[in-house]
């Protein structure tokens, strides 16, 4: 009931872009799905013994919430490394908040974006101005 749930509540489980983390890894199945302002990091350990997984670089040290897990989990989904019970799965949902954002409406305005995985920067141009003046605004996930 509970997947069922997520499923409704959050489009990135049905619609975000999937990226598989351990290729190589025989115990930890682990990937990303990402959409819009949101990063959803799913672990399985598929194995009987305690293991060890790094989170990627992009989200140590964000904060996430634990949307799903079949453990009880203590709140140390903002490390680096994230201890697995055998047979543990966690779903983490990662939000992008704006940590600076300028801008005013002109009807002359030429919009520009870059996003990678930890950060997105849009650049806001207004054209016909000399000197041409540019406002860049910055999501990172936090």
């Amino acid at each position: 009931k509970k997947l069922i749930e997520l499923r409704k509540k959050y489009e990135i489980i049905v619609y975000g872009d999937y990226e598989l983390l351990l290729p190589d890894d025989k115990n930890i199945y682990a990937y990303l799905r990402m959409l819009g302002s949101q990063i959803l990091l799913i672990i399985c350990n598929f194995s009987e013994d305690e293991t060890e997984f790094i989170m990627p670089n992009n989200l140590i040290g964000k904060k996430g919430e634990l949307l799903i897990s079949n453990y009880k989990n203590d709140t140390d989904i903002d490390k680096m490394r994230l201890k697995l019970r055998p047979y543990e799965s966690r779903v983490i949902l990662f939000q992008w908040v704006i940590k600076y954002f300028a801008f005013r409406f002109f009807s002359d305005i030429i919009m520009n974006s870059t996003i990678t995985k930890d950060k997105i920067k849009v650049e806001w141009k207004y054209k016909e101005r000399l000197p041409q003046i540019t406002l860049s605004t910055y999501f990172v996930a936090v």
